[in-house]
């Protein structure tokens, strides 16, 4: 479910709303007027149009997975990570054109070993890749992503990228880049 709050002020959160959003929610990336809610059976868009009241709009369903989801321009980026919990067998990050918020539509898919956090910004994703490292991807032609770089003395679990800055969330340490 999703809760929502008034916070007019900080000190004394408010409870407005509830909405039901579905079972295995991992992420809710807010972005332009919508929410885009990371599931293990898909990414959820709702709208924010009346903050008090998030609306469905629709959902891109794939297979059973772990999945953060980001978005940046017209593509939401969402990895999928297979394995035992997981519950699939595909492991990868995927570009969901998102241009119609009402009929989202994968446009690419790469492959990666166990994805987990992600970020994107500027046409360059950033994806903890378990014990591969950090993948450095070029994004600008969305349907032909290619490494650029990787980062392995520091295998992540998230990756948060502010002010130039990349932290990385490891098991037992955050590290920051330039």
């Amino acid at each position: 479910q999703l809760y929502v709050f008034e916070i007019g002020d900080p000190t004394k959160p408010r409870f407005v709303n509830r909405v039901q959003i579905g079972w295995g929610i991992e992420t809710i990336f807010p972005y332009s007027n919508y929410f885009f809610i990371g599931g293990e059976s898909g990414m959820f868009i709702y709208s924010r149009s009346d903050p008090r009241n998030p609306k469905y709009v629709s959902t891109f369903q794939h297979a059973r997975s772990c999945d953060p989801v980001v978005v940046e321009g017209s593509f939401a980026y969402v990895t999928l990570r297979g394995g035992k919990r997981c519950g699939t067998v595909v492991s990868a990050l995927h570009v969901v054109g998102i241009a119609d918020l009402f009929n989202p539509k994968i446009i690419a898919s790469y492959p990666l070993t166990q994805p987990m956090g992600l970020d994107v910004r500027s046409k360059i994703a950033y994806v903890c890749d378990d014990s591969a490292g950090v993948v450095v991807l070029d994004a600008n032609d969305p349907v032909r992503i290619r490494e650029i770089a990787r980062i392995t003395d520091k295998p992540g679990y998230d990756t948060i990228l502010e002010n130039n800055v990349l932290m990385i969330v490891g098991e037992s340490a955050v590290s920051f880049y330039n």
